[in-house]
């Protein structure tokens, strides 16, 4: 017989005091489809969870095509992938873009092809167009099917894939399955608790409620522009995702123009007013854009309960935060066009007139973001929904020590040595010296850079840790409920 492609040894996962897998071994060997069977709440979908690498076993070991999962990750997850009735796909996009984003995300070639084929194969094509909100259990159940053979994995995990199937359909997918498993020599893992479902399987293992360091390697360009691809498809029918694009920040500008315009009339005790306020509201939303790109783009995976198809990908999360960094970048360059056209039809008011010292400052306003974005970020996923109120909130715990719209001599002298410590703060001190007439204000300049790059460096440990916790904890495949 040749090897096992998938070989579990031991496998144990205990939250505190319970016991959710306890000390299960199987092998699967090429070409083999292997039953688990089990009781709700037996410790199927944990199982997968570890096999997919989203829960840290406590103990025991998981090895495919003759790799430790925990050091060669990529390369394991490249190479199979999942369906499962509790995990939908994006509902704002349609059925065909998330398959498009599926297939960049595992870097496939020649899409359409791969698409066509297994539209046809699962017979999707009257709904292929649908929105995915829209789609029955059925559809939705077979969606996730196509997203699992899409990819032509050789390691196939079924977390009961025919849960909401009719009768006819879940008949039709489990011959299905055997015909994909004799044609292609699939080797696949099938969950149920279903105990006439799992007699049709050659090969079975009981789950009974009785018994029941990653090595980093170079980030993917292909699988950070399917996040940013996935995202972006969201504004093509959403008004209100938009809105926060145009509108908001349009209205903002036109309420703070308006209090320009009336301390216009104060010029000569008030002078460069206009200059100062509008400059600082423009910067000012370039640092919340920023931030508001990273934990926004995380929030909209978490309300599509997408986590959890995103890190059983080959996805690493360094990718993950360059997708939304990159979000980010688009939604500061959206945002910063609007105002910047805005004030300069409605109050003639041109934020050029800073200069090229203008470069440097958006520059580490958008640093500065990332660092608030990625801390947001981290604590939404360890808390899950109670701290998604963050999103908004986080960043205006930084507004008063920014001096956003006065000088940092205002504030108490114990808090000025805080906003010290603030890089934003230097950016805001240095716009007011360059548009009161001084020369650019190398200081402020490298504080502001040197504390952006501590920042957000200790900010990506962060995340990379909290991200560790949660799959100690098994929080991310929890996160949003």
């Amino acid at each position: 017989m040749s090897d096992p492609i998938v070989e579990v040894r031991g496998l144990t996962k205990r939250f505190g005091e319970f016991t959710a897998v306890d000390g299960v071994s199987f092998e699967i060997h090429p070409g083999e489809i292997l039953g688990l069977l089990g009781p709700n709440g037996a410790g199927k979908t944990t199982t997968i969870q570890m096999l997919l690498g989203l829960i840290t076993p406590t103990a025991g070991s998981i090895r495919m095509f003759g790799l430790d999962l925990a050091r060669h990750r990529e390369t394991i997850l490249s190479q199979i992938n999942f369906s499962s009735t509790y995990i939908s796909m994006p509902y704002s996009l349609t059925v065909e873009e998330n398959l498009r984003v599926v297939a960049r995300l595992y870097g496939l070639k020649d899409v359409r092809r791969h698409i066509d084929d297994v539209v046809k194969k699962l017979e999707m094509e009257e709904f292929r167009t649908k929105v995915t909100r829209k789609l029955s259990s059925g559809q939705m159940t077979r969606l996730t099917l196509a997203k699992a053979f899409l990819t032509e994995p050789k390691v196939l995990f079924l977390d009961e894939p025919t849960g909401s199937l009719d009768p006819d359909i879940a008949h039709k997918t489990r011959s299905l399955l055997k015909e994909v498993r004799r044609s292609t020599g699939l080797s696949m893992l099938y969950t149920s608790h279903n105990m006439r479902e799992i007699g049709s399987i050659p090969a079975a293992y009981t789950l009974a409620r009785s018994c029941w360091e990653e090595r980093e390697e170079k980030m993917k360009l292909h699988r950070i522009v399917a996040l940013l691809t996935r995202h972006l498809y969201l504004y093509r029918r959403s008004l209100p995702r938009l809105m926060e694009i145009f509108y908001w920040p349009f209205l903002d500008l036109v309420v703070w123009g308006f209090i320009t315009v009336y301390l216009m009339r104060f010029q000569g005790q008030l002078p460069g007013v206009v200059t100062f306020f509008l400059g600082a509201l423009i910067l000012w939303d370039v640092l919340f854009r920023a931030q508001q790109g990273i934990t926004i783009s995380f929030l909209e995976e978490i309300w599509a309960r997408n986590l959890m198809n995103l890190f059983a990908s080959p996805l690493k999360p360094s990718e993950f935060l360059a997708a939304t960094m990159a979000m980010s970048v688009f939604k500061v360059a959206a945002v910063s066009i609007v105002m910047v056209v805005a004030a300069l039809v409605f109050y003639s008011y041109n934020i050029f007139v800073i200069g090229l010292s203008l470069i440097p400052f958006v520059l580490n306003l958008i640093v500065a973001g990332w660092t608030i974005g990625v801390l947001t970020t981290s604590l939404i996923m360890r808390f899950g929904q109670e701290a998604e109120v963050l999103a908004w909130g986080m960043v205006f715990l930084f507004q008063p020590i920014s001096c956003v719209f006065y000088p940092l001599e205002v504030l108490p002298r114990w808090l000025q040595a805080v906003a010290w410590a603030n890089p934003a703060a230097h950016i805001f001190e240095g716009m007011r010296a360059v548009i009161n007439g001084a020369t650019l204000p190398l200081m402020h300049l490298a504080w502001a850079i040197g504390l952006n790059l501590f920042y957000l460096a200790l900010m990506v440990v962060w995340f990379h840790y909290t991200f560790s916790v949660c799959k100690e904890r098994g929080l991310l495949v929890r996160v949003g409920e």
